[in-house]
């Protein structure tokens, strides 16, 4: 059996950035404020208001129903989400695909359930290093998954 790996989310891995490019966006909004004919002081205001809303809806979403913590424990998969930290469990046989992605910095995990379901993690709240431990080894998942789906009549 092998030993288990874990992955531990927290907020400021999801805010840090998310913080620094709203930060960006309302500089770029301010710099464009400047030029009276281009962007005005009210619609600076405005989109600024929007951009921290945006960025508050973000976080509060995760606080809400982000996965908090990743377990891979021989072929078992246990995620826990939300602010109750229910706990979701997938065996490696119910999974059909595994597909990784990774753009901008960010890498993505999708996982397709042999029930038709998907399942997402997203590395945005994770440690680099955990994640991609985690991901390495969903990867191994994806090398033995079998793709059951049938096939389109014709």
């Amino acid at each position: 059996m092998k030993p288990s790996m874990t992955a531990e989310a927290h907020a400021r891995h999801l805010v840090a950035p998310s913080v620094a490019a709203g930060l960006f966006i309302v500089l770029v909004l301010f710099a464009l404020s400047r030029i009276s004919s281009f962007l005005s002081t009210l619609a600076f205001a405005l989109l600024s208001a929007a951009v921290a809303a945006g960025l508050a809806c973000e976080a509060a979403v995760w606080q809400e129903r982000g996965t908090r913590r990743i377990e891979i424990s021989g072929g078992t998969l246990t995620l826990y989400q939300g602010r109750e930290r229910k706990a979701r469990t997938v065996e490696q046989e119910s999974v059909s695909r595994v597909k990784l992605t990774a753009r901008l910095g960010r890498s993505t995990a999708t996982l397709s359930l042999v029930s038709g379901g998907r399942i997402r993690l997203s590395g945005d709240a994770f440690p680099e290093e955990a994640f991609a431990r985690i991901v390495a080894a969903l990867a191994e998942w994806g090398d033995k998954a079998t793709d059951v789906r049938k096939p389109c009549p014709r």
